[in-house]
This record gives C-alpha cells, sequence and structure tokens, in this order.
C-alpha cells in the first residue's frame, strides 16, 4: 500500500484516473519531479488472485497499465531523459520493455528449445556464431527458471507456506499464462483504455495457512 506526504502528492498532480496502474504512472511523475520512492521493511498481507480468471483480469490490467504509463512518459522521450537523467531513464524504458516482452520472448523461447532438441542441433549451429547464441539463449532460460524457483523457494521457506513448495513446479505454466495476459491487454489497449478490470479480494481468506488467517469474518472487497 503506497504512503505518499499530501503535498507532494498534489506537487506531482495528483493520481491519474485513467491509468489502470496509476501507481506505477505517478511513481514516474515523482521521479521526474526529483523525488524518490522507498520500500517500507514490512507485511501487508495482500491477497494473490485465487482463480484463473481473477489472475488474468489483474495481469491483464498490469500490463494494460505499463503499456499506458510507458505511452505517455514516452512521448517526448528527450525531456524524460532530461527530468530523470540517463541512467534512471534507461533504467524505466528497459524495465518496462522487459516486463512486457517477456511474456512474449518466453513461450518463443522455449519453443525454439524444443525445436532445437527434436532437431538434433540443441545448443548447437551451422557457424560458432549461431551456436555460440543458441548456448547462451538456452542458458539463459535455464538459469532463468532456477533464480526465479529459488526466490520462490526461499519466500515459502520464511513464510509458514511450505505446503505451495509443490506448486513451484508449475512455474513455466505460470508464466506462460502472462502471454495470454500481453495479448488480452494489447486489444484492450485499443478497444476499451481506460477499464478497469477489477480484482475480487477476500475469497482464499479460507484456504490460507493458519498463521496467516484474519480471526474476523471474511469479507469480499474489490480494487
Amino acid at each position: 500500500m503506497p504512503h505518499f506526504r499530501t503535498s507532494l502528492l498534489r506537487e506531482a498532480g495528483g493520481w491519474d484516473p485513467y491509468n489502470v496502474t496509476e501507481d506505477a504512472d505517478l511513481g514516474v511523475r515523482l521521479a521526474r519531479l526529483g523525488f524518490s520512492v522507498g520500500v517500507i521493511d514490512s507485511t501487508t498481507f495482500e491477497e494473490a488472485p485465487a482463480g484463473l480468471i481473477a489472475w488474468t483480469k489483474q495481469r491483464t490490467r498490469w500490463m494494460k497499465g505499463w503499456m499506458q504509463t510507458f505511452l505517455v512518459h514516452m512521448r517526448n522521450p528527450l525531456k524524460l531523459a532530461g527530468d530523470l537523467g540517463p541512467i534512471a531513464g534507461f533504467g524505466f524504458i528497459g524495465t518496462v520493455v522487459a516486463n512486457l516482452t517477456a511474456p512474449l520472448l518466453h513461450p518463443a523461447a522455449i519453443g525454439f528449445v524444443i525445436w532445437q532438441a527434436r532437431s538434433g542441433i540443441f545448443l548447437a549451429g551451422s557457424d560458432p556464431l549461431t551456436a555460440t547464441v543458441a548456448a547462451i539463449a538456452s542458458a539463459n532460460l535455464v538459469f532463468g527458471y532456477i533464480a526465479a524457483l529459488l526466490c520462490a523457494g526461499v519466500g515459502t521457506y520464511r513464510r509458514p507456506m511450505g505446503g505451495l513448495a509443490a506448486h513451484l513446479v508449475l512455474t513455466p505454466f505460470y508464466w506462460l499464462l502472462s502471454a495470454v495476459a500481453f495479448i488480452l491487454a494489447a486489444f484492450d489497449l485499443v478497444r476499451r483504455p481506460h477499464f478497469w478490470a477489477k480484482t475480487e479480494h477476500g475469497t482464499a481468506r479460507a484456504n490460507a495457512p493458519v498463521a496467516l488467517r484474519r480471526k474476523r469474518p471474511a469479507r469480499v472487497a474489490y480494487r
């Protein structure tokens, strides 16, 4: 949950009512004004979507909002670079582009690796350059999985969620679903750019680990 000083929020222009990831847009605007954003070391216990439909709506909304944020702030790239500085400007562009292209590159990379393996030319090529590119791409895919699984595994260990560890094997399929969310977000950006697909909260509270359950009765809220 973000916290702001009211004076800074007003100076930045307030929330953008037309951006469906208004916090991302506001963070960039604050940075362009010279302010910094930090993270409080605390626990929010915010619930993740409990079902596929709810998850798809949330990810579609997030990706559409990143597209909106990128398009808004890239209307004048030179001014953006001047406001943020070259390093922060590159970081903003790289982060958004990576978040938006990764969902499409991931299934393409998996398909490429499978095609190579079935063709008998895995980690090989007709020339040294092709073989090197294939090796780097495959290694990046493998080590990317390992890093993500390790981070998720540490998270389940540090919280009383050991029962969720078995679900980590589904990570590749989970990432593949991001490609579906990206496609839906792209269509949504054109058809209804300001539509807010709300996420239902409170439905999975009864299924949470005992240590994380709230004692008060569950209530359904929308965000």
